[in-house]
């Protein structure tokens, strides 16, 4: 249980058709939140759990929830059925066990800090866990260290969880467990650090836990916590429990999982957990999906958020089944308020953006083809939006006063956001500093082949430009607003520091050739940034499309010869010497354009397929295999990336190779007529969009493209 968590979060604002399970007797739910520790210190008190539980309450009920079978234990959350307190949780867990029986749906929901303390080696759980130390979650009334019982007083051990859910799983009901708590990291937020992004992570010494008894537990290990190529721990899916259940935990070993104030740049944004927060836009969806598919989902929208310190852990033997065991309508529409202007009550929440297509229907259960007319989405706040009508289909731009009473409005696409949000970090930039000078003119002369939106803290955006006198560093969100200066001890100012090399790309460039070579450097790194994160937002957007009948299946072959296979919702680690064995493979009747990248931790995009001029067509169940050489020029969190698209009759192959390109060789390119499939990558890659005229709205893909995502982490 060694993960750094954050808080889940779900919310559906989205019309949606009753829904029916398709197995289940009953729909139970546990969900405990703890935002309150009375004990601990004020900056160890959290803000998202109770925002969160009430909106994990509301989804539950609009899916065949009772209320009378949630039990919500959190505080600050009117309703609760009580504090969140050890014991409360485990009488809870007590009666989940007593009162499931065959074919019920279980989902349990812990979100709150954890810790760690040394594992008892004179009982069987303790030697067990091969790092000397338990996985603990805090629960509203944790105490101190107790020395003669040598445990956290009133702490939840993580085999006691596990026990817990063994005991549901026995009576034949299927579990979803989302544990959500923080448990070992290498780094915490300061005072000093901006309050946009902190993290959920209780030391042990802030517990009273001796260091010396943590030492000696690290000392009798079996083998060392947190090492390179060991694999993360499952700590409460027993065998028993693989079998009956999945699991989902939010960070893996010594990952940051931040609480952020999302969505970014949002006026009205709120604190949330990152994990949760996007577990929640792709549930809003109304789409049906399975656990899988929502486990990778959820890795490409931590892509499209530039978000390369955390990768979430999912398990399971049953990650295959239906999300809730149920089957949903996607139609995502909102009842339309027709005053003065009209308005809907949904917004980025919900996914809605600017410029977002939604066609008006008189009644609900209209189909998409019975449209009175359609309108543009403006003004867009968390949960809402007003309606801009426009000529669209064949139809006139609808008049508000012929709105109907009983109208609403569907969506039917959602415009591309293509453009980068960038933080300029003076924090550390003296009088001496020469970068301020090329990153105010980058401001006001922009970057070529990029759109963007430049902030200063203690606002988060995708990337921060962090400013020293001999260097600059892009920050990804997690680590952005981080005073390392303002740590009082050596020690955490050092910390502090390597997490920031460590976690940073760090520019280089010319010194003696001054301000104009780094303006220059600079300049290329936020394109390749930007380049980068809007493929990941391309491929987040992307559901269910023609090009989805490419097949790809990959091993991973490491330098001693072990074969290991490689699937989208997990993320292995990769050591130079290892191979990567890819093999693509048309499923489908019709033909497929199919691309491959790779995007690196440096932000680099490559192209893997097609390569030397060769044809990227597959036709009906032809199939194509390669292999990926490893290295370490680059270590941290890397993608692989396909893309594939169903060709059209004597059309031109669609070849997306041109995003593996520097700007400088787009802005020559010769236009002509493309692919619509093409244009909207050209708009992600190279913000095309901004030179299409008046309206600058980017395009985005059809139904005819599907993106596959396969992530890793490369260490020397």
């Amino acid at each position: 249980m060694k993960r750094i968590a954050c808080v889940i979060l779900f919310a559906v604002a989205a019309l949606m058709l009753p829904l029916k399970a398709l197995h289940a007797r009953e729909m139970r739910a546990l969900l405990v939140g703890v935002s309150e520790y009375p004990v601990l210190d004020k900056n160890f008190q959290l803000e998202g759990p109770r925002n969160d539980i009430q909106r994990l309450r509301d989804l539950l009920q609009q899916r065949s929830f009772a209320a009378n079978h949630m039990t919500v234990l959190a505080d600050g959350v009117p309703g609760a059925s009580g504090l969140p307190t050890r014991a409360a949780i485990l009488n809870a867990l007590d009666q989940l066990a007593l009162q499931s029986a065959k074919g019920d749906y279980v989902l349990l929901y812990f979100s709150g800090h954890g810790s760690q303390q040394p594992a008892d080696r004179n009982t069987p759980e303790g030697r067990d866990e091969a790092d000397g130390l338990f996985e603990i979650f805090l629960p509203r009334d944790i105490g101190a260290w107790n020395d003669e019982g040598q445990t956290v007083q009133n702490a939840l051990v993580s085999h006691e969880l596990r026990r817990a859910v063994d005991r549901i799983i026995d009576k034949g009901a299927f579990v979803w467990a989302i544990f959500d708590s923080c448990h070992s990291a290498t780094m915490v937020r300061g005072a000093g650090d901006s309050s946009e992004v902190r993290y959920r992570y209780i030391t042990p010494d802030a517990l009273g836990i001796p260091a010396k008894v943590i030492d000696r537990a690290n000392a009798d290990a079996v083998r060392s916590r947190g090492k390179a190529d060991a694999a993360s721990a499952d700590p409460v899916a027993s065998t028993k429990g693989m079998a009956g259940g999945v699991f989902f935990y939010a960070a893996q070993t010594t990952e940051l999982a931040p609480e952020m104030r999302l969505p970014l740049g949002h006026p009205d944004r709120k604190p949330f957990g990152l994990f949760g927060f996007t577990l929640m836009q792709a549930l809003e969806s109304g789409a049906p999906m399975t656990y899988r598919q929502l486990a990778q989902h959820v890795l490409s929208q931590y892509g499209g958020m530039n978000q390369s310190r955390v990768t979430p852990l999912f398990s399971g033997t049953r990650l295959d089944d239906l999300l809730f065991g149920q089957e949903s309508v996607p139609i995502r529409q909102w009842k339309v308020d027709r005053g003065a202007t009209p308005s809907i009550p949904a917004g980025a929440l919900a996914q809605v953006t600017e410029a977002s297509l939604l066609a008006i229907v008189a009644s609900p259960l209209d189909k998409d083809d019975a449209a009175i007319g359609y309108a543009e989405a403006r003004n867009v706040a968390l949960a809402s939006s007003t309606l801009v009508p426009l000529a669209h289909g064949g139809k006139p731009a609808l008049d508000p006063k012929d709105i109907p009473p009983a109208a609403h409005a569907r969506l039917i696409r959602s415009a591309g956001e293509y453009t980068l949000r960038v933080v300029a970090d003076f924090t550390d930039c003296d009088s001496a500093c020469i970068a301020r000078g090329p990153i105010d003119a980058l401001k006001k002369y922009g970057v070529p082949g990029a759109q963007i939106n430049w902030f200063s803290l203690p606002e988060t955006g995708d990337v921060a430009v962090k400013a020293y006198r001999d260097r600059v560093q892009l920050v990804p969100p997690a680590l952005q607003g981080l005073n390392c200066a303002a740590r009082k001890k050596a020690a955490e100012r050092t910390q502090c520091e390597e997490e920031l090399r460590t976690g940073s790309l760090t520019l280089q460039w010319n010194a003696a050739k001054g301000a104009p070579a780094l303006r220059e450097e600079l300049a290329s790194a936020l394109h390749s940034v930007a380049r980068a994160t809007n493929l990941m937002r391309i491929a987040s957007q992307l559901g269910d499309a023609a090009g989805g009948k490419l097949a790809v299946t990959m091993k991973q072959v490491t330098a001693a010869g072990k074969t290991l296979p490689i699937t989208a919702e997990r993320s292995p680690v990769l050591h130079a010497g290892d191979k990567v064995e890819v093999s693509l493979v048309n499923q489908g009747n019709l033909p497929l354009d199919v691309t491959v990248l790779y995007l690196d931790a440096g932000y680099g995009v490559s192209a893997l397929f097609p390569s030397n001029g060769e044809s990227n067509r597959f036709e009906a169940k032809a199939s194509r295999t390669f292999t990926l050489d490893i290295d370490d020029e680059t270590t941290g969190l890397e993608r692989l990336v396909t893309i594939a698209v169903q060709a059209r009759g004597l059309a031109e192959r669609v070849d997306f190779s041109f995003l593996a390109q520097p700007p400088l060789a787009q802005a020559n390119r010769t236009r002509g007529a493309e692919d619509d499939e093409t244009t909207a990558f050209r708009d992600a890659g190279f913000a095309d969009y901004a030179t299409r005229g008046a309206k600058l709205t980017p395009a985005t893909p059809g139904q005819r493209t599907a993106m596959q995502v396969f992530n890793w982490t490369v260490r020397k």
